[in-house]
């Protein structure tokens, strides 16, 4: 279906249409107002001492997702090129994750083994990063994670 609503939009584009679409991959970020954050049940787990199996994935904050849609509502129609753009940042381990929880909270409950990186299809975002795009990396998940814990 995905597929099907890419190919059709850009048998629309032309002379003053560009159709793009953006592919992105798990979302995390602060959930907003009553709502609960895509990892509440893996901290919750982890912090009650439940085993939490390995698994390894790629994330993308959303402020990054946003800041992608803006680029592609703000540039210059000259540089917009139709097509697929992926929107992708971080290959993350849960291990990695939680250890960032730990160090957080102090939690020494043990935390998940590493899973096989070398498994996860990464997607290319170098047609988006070639616009002008960068997400923010490890540093903003850094500082996500406090807030996702309700810490500021």
């Amino acid at each position: 279906m995905k597929l099907a609503g890419e190919e059709a939009l850009s048998q629309l584009s032309g002379e003053g249409f560009s159709g793009v679409s953006l592919r992105v991959t798990g979302v995390y970020g602060t959930a907003g107002s009553g709502r609960s954050h895509k990892w509440t049940g893996l901290f919750d787990d982890y912090l009650s001492g439940r085993e939490i199996a390995p698994r390894v994935a790629t994330e993308v904050h959303g402020e990054d997702v946003g800041s992608a849609v803006r680029l592609m509502l703000t540039l210059p129609a000259a540089k917009l090129v139709s097509g697929v753009f992926n929107v992708s940042d971080l290959v993350l381990d849960r291990h990695d994750l939680l250890a960032l929880v730990a160090q957080e909270t102090g939690c020494r409950n043990p935390l998940p083994g590493a899973a096989d990186k070398s498994a996860v299809n990464v997607m290319k975002t170098d047609r988006l990063r070639a616009l002008g795009w960068t997400p923010a990396g490890m540093a903003l998940l850094r500082r996500t994670v406090p807030e996702l814990l309700g810490r500021r």
